[in-house]
Parts: C-alpha cells; sequence; structure tokens
C-alpha cells in the first residue's frame, strides 16, 4: 500500500500550509516566539509530516490512523489561528 506522499494532493496542501505558515510567522512579535509562533508552526508542520509518515505505511488502516492523527493537529492549528486573530485584535485596540 505504501505510495509516495508527494504525489497526494492533501500532502501538497499541507505543506504549501506549513511554508505560509513559516513566513507569516517572521513577522509575529518576538515575545510570541516560544508561544503562538510555535504553536502554529508545530501544528502545521505535523500535518504533512503525518501525512507522509502514514503513506509510507503498508495498509490502509495504518494510514488511516495517520490520517485521523492529523484531525489533532488541524484543530491544535485552529486554536493557534484563533489566539493569533484575537491577539492582533486586541494588539489593535490597545495601540
Amino acid at each position: 500500500m505504501m505510495q509516495d506522499y508527494k504525489k497526494l494532493k492533501v500532502w501538497e496542501k499541507a505543506h504549501s500550509l506549513t511554508l505560509g505558515i513559516y513566513r507569516i510567522t517572521t513577522s509575529f512579535p518576538r515575545e510570541e516566539t516560544y508561544s503562538l509562533t510555535s504553536q502554529l508552526r508545530r501544528s502545521a508542520t505535523s500535518i504533512p509530516a503525518n501525512i507522509a509518515e502514514g503513506a509510507g505505511r503498508n495498509t490502509k488502516l495504518d494510514f488511516a490512523q495517520f490520517l485521523r492523527n492529523c484531525l489533532n493537529f488541524i484543530a491544535n492549528f485552529f486554536i493557534g489561528i484563533f489566539r493569533w486573530i484575537l491577539f492582533f485584535l486586541l494588539a489593535g485596540l490597545a495601540g
């Protein structure tokens, strides 16, 4: 069942998301490096990593498990995005 993860559309999109998050977070305030920036980068990176690892497994069931793992990282990512929106909204109100 092993397949080339780079040929999967879902991996391509997840990889693009990761690259975009790294670009965006370079402009985040320094005090957020170990908090919000780290959360977004770690969760975004984990999504294509799990897809790639799952694609290298021997069964569809194993691959499905890694895709289910992605759901947790996606949830964590969206929590980070929500925190990012709040942070910048509050920063704008305070500034």
